[in-house]
């Protein structure tokens, strides 16, 4: 029987990453350059980690659409271009999302105009298939797409008869079924910006309107609520950047503002509302329409344009605080139903942990030393009722949890 959703109790050493007040958080980090043989130079492309590796997809290359899927292996610093069946739609401006072992790439632009195309890749099959959907998609591209218990949200964009608009809409994969949820207020219209998700809220960050660029917004899924933070610190307006979740902190690199192509680094504390600049070493070159993915401790941007064009450049940020390496929190990570009468699903758990679950005597009765998946289902009926413990490690930091098989 389902008890409802709970988040797990965390103990875990990690360095203290929280601004004392508003003052800025003493950021540090280190630009270093990474392979960029067999990858293919281009802009507006759309990325999504999949175990540990960032498949890139689509994008232009000032010539043609594209539609190249290429996968980078942080681990091996290679790239490889894997042989796939069915079809991915040449597009540029396209967003994507990794879910249900699939991803999803949704809308974009090519030579036919403004699309509203939602295809899916799968990973192990190296398939693409296009699901038959209910509801309405609006064609757009230059939008951003989250996930949110299982949905995908995705944002604003641009078509060609609107120009830049402020739709939301929200994809349900297990239903195949889009929906247009009514919110009190309203995301500003923007294009070219870019989103991502803290603490079930999701954080729409830079971009431009009609009317030039716009400031950052929160949408709550749960009361779907529309506001705009007040925050203090330097926040770069610009269109065309990248966005990740490291820790509990949005990182944004790059963009555009202008006339001028960044290499911009700066930093959003949530809890604080303060955004920071990071002192750093190494180069983080100039560009937008960049793809980007976390993998472990580092920050990988690929791709887009510069001010020579499209570029294949390969670069990764490892973050750290007052000279320390920053391990990936564990605090995202929830556990449900507890108690459970068998099937308990955990979400959010970062690349590369590993998990256990032993029973009240100390023996393991679950070893996954390598977790491929961010989110999972285990299976414990066929185990005596009575107390277990769930050990997730990841880096430095780990949690235990208590579950309850009735």
């Amino acid at each position: 029987m389902m008890k409802g959703f709970i988040i797990i109790a965390l103990f875990f050493v990690a360095p203290a990453m929280h601004a004392q007040g508003n003052a800025p958080l003493d950021l540090s980090g280190v630009w270093t350059t990474q392979s960029s043989d067999g990858f293919t130079a281009r802009a507006a492309l759309t990325a999504c980690v999949v175990e540990g590796k960032i498949y890139v997809m689509g994008g232009y290359n000032g010539v043609d659409f594209l539609n190249t899927l290429e996968v980078y292996d942080p681990t091996t610093d290679a790239w490889n271009t894997p042989t796939t069946t069915g079809t991915f739609t040449p597009r540029r401006g396209a967003s994507s999302c990794y879910i249900n072992g699939k991803i999803y790439v949704m809308g974009g632009y090519n030579q036919t105009g403004t699309l509203n195309i939602l295809e899916a890749f799968d990973p192990v099959k190296k398939e693409w298939s296009t699901p038959v959907t209910t509801g309405t998609f609006t064609p757009r591209w230059r939008t951003s797409a989250s996930e949110v218990d299982g949905k995908i949200y995705v944002i604003g964009g641009y078509n060609l008869t609107s120009g830049a608009v402020n739709t939301l809409e929200v994809f349900d994969p297990v239903k195949n079924e889009w929906s247009t949820p009514v919110t009190t207020g309203s995301l500003m219209a923007r294009t070219d910006h870019a989103s991502v998700v803290i603490g079930g809220k999701i954080y729409v960050v830079g971009g431009d309107g009609d009317n030039g660029f716009v400031p950052m917004q929160i949408f709550d899924p749960s009361t779907k609520t529309w506001s705009t933070p007040t925050t203090t610190g330097n926040f770069t307006l610009r269109k065309g950047l990248a966005a990740l979740v490291f820790g509990d902190k949005i990182y944004t690199m790059g963009g555009f503002a202008g006339t001028l192509f960044l290499n911009t680094l700066e930093v959003f504390d949530p809890v604080s509302n303060v955004w920071s600049t990071p002192s750093t070493t190494g180069t983080f070159s100039k560009r937008a329409g960049i793809g980007a993915g976390l993998v472990g401790s580092k920050i990988y941007c690929m791709g887009g344009n510069d001010p020579n064009g499209y570029t294949k450049a390969n670069e990764a940020y490892t973050p750290t605080l007052s000279g320390v390496p920053i391990d990936h929190s564990l605090k995202e990570i929830s556990a449900f139903p507890n108690p459970t009468s068998g099937i308990i699903t955990i979400k959010e758990i970062p690349n590369n942990s590993s998990l256990s679950i032993e029973n009240i005597l100390g023996q393991k009765v679950i070893s996954i030393p390598h977790l491929v998946e961010s989110n999972l289902s285990l299976d414990l009926s066929h185990f005596p009722s009575g107390i277990y413990f769930m050990k997730i490690k990841n880096g430095s930091s780990s949690l235990s949890h208590k579950i309850i098989l009735q």
